[in-house]
């Protein structure tokens, strides 16, 4: 496959600018024609609602395409480059070049977009692209291997199925560029390519922080952070992690967020067809343990069903900064609240870690 993948790269089919949109486009035909069967798929592997399929999957994919197959003329045209006086009569000019084949190797949090985004990207490139969807997503990844074939040219953009094996393998290969996106584990096959052969990595996780204004609108926070917490059930590395707040503010914060909650799942979070399922059981008892092991209070949610990768939207005040919630980044529906003195001391804690 990787073999394949160069030898069509070196045909140079993919300078053509033609052929890249021809390519773009169908990666956009591609989400148009099989929405439904994507949708199922991120139903099954991550009990994903629809609107949230559509939203992070879909629609974010069909913008990419809009804007790759809009910009790709600009993109790769030659700009100017800035030199000296003397050279004035040589008018050098920079123009950037494909890199060659491109191995992603995806997330299990928004399989599809982390499948198509940088297929987009590479193809806009002129590069071939390897992909390597999670194993943790088997529907997902088993539809895209079925589909991508169809639809695109099968020798520059394949996919790759498999677990921890074939991806060791496959990184023994030579690559022109990785794209790594993690949740957060570099593992040590990946370490060795970086480090023996200066290939770029980008490894992506957060502990993000929210600091709570007394004067800012209270609903409106507990709205926007409570969405952003519990979207795709906390699986999202840019979600907030844990709100920074005044300590006499901690109470009127916690108030909102109850009642928020209750709006966003008035039938309970379990039987609602709007709250996202853990990818597997092995991660849902792993958020479980912190759950148990946390020394802050839970103000509502706290319930647990591993069997069915199930974690409840689940908000915890009154958290230290050494709390076990604070360690590792916990990539679930679990908000913890840390109560501070005022805004500098939210900023130092934010600092030192």
């Amino acid at each position: 496959i990787h073999a394949r993948a160069l030898q069509a790269y070196r045909s140079g089919r993919t300078k053509s600018l033609a052929f890249r949109k021809e390519q773009i486009a169908q990666v956009g035909y591609l989400v148009r024609d099989h929405e439904q069967r994507i949708i199922d798929a991120l139903k099954s592997d991550l009990g994903r609602p629809m609107l949230e399929s559509v939203f992070f999957d879909c629609a974010a994919i069909a913008i990419e395409v809009r804007t790759a197959y809009d910009n790709v003329e600009k993109w790769t045209k030659a700009q100017r480059a800035e030199f000296n006086l003397n050279f004035f009569a040589l008018s050098p000019k920079m123009k950037a070049e494909p890199k060659g084949v491109v191995l992603n190797i995806t997330p299990f949090n928004v399989p599809v977009l982390m499948i198509l985004s940088p297929l987009v990207g590479a193809i806009a490139a002129g590069n071939a692209i390897v992909t390597k969807p999670s194993e943790q997503t088997p529907a997902v990844s088993a539809l895209l291997a079925e589909l991508v074939p169809q639809y695109l040219d099968r020798d520059l953009y394949p996919i790759i199925n498999g677990g921890v094996a074939e991806t060791t393998r496959i990184l023994e290969l030579e690559w022109h560029h990785i794209l790594y996106t993690a949740w957060w584990c570099v593992t040590p096959a990946l370490v060795f390519v970086y480090e023996s052969r200066g290939v770029t990595l980008c490894s992506f996780a957060g502990k993000n922080p929210v600091f709570v204004d007394p004067t800012y609108d209270v609903k409106t926070a507990a709205k926007r952070i409570l969405w952003g917490r519990f979207s795709n059930a906390g699986q999202i590395c840019l979600a907030p992690e844990y709100v920074l707040v005044p300590k006499e503010f901690q109470d009127t914060l916690v108030s909102a967020m109850k009642e928020v909650a209750e709006s966003f799942y008035p039938e309970g979070p379990k039987k609602s067809e709007s709250f996202s399922r853990i990818v597997s059981s092995a991660h849902a008892a792993r958020i479980k343990r912190m759950i148990d092991e946390t020394k802050g209070t839970v103000v509502f949610g706290g319930d647990t069903d591993v069997s069915e990768r199930y974690i409840a939207p689940t908000v915890v005040r009154d958290v230290r900064p050494d709390d076990v919630l604070m360690g590792d980044e916990i990539f679930g529906p679990v908000l913890a609240i840390v109560p501070v003195k005022d805004v500098d001391e939210a900023i130092a804690l934010v600092n030192a870690r």
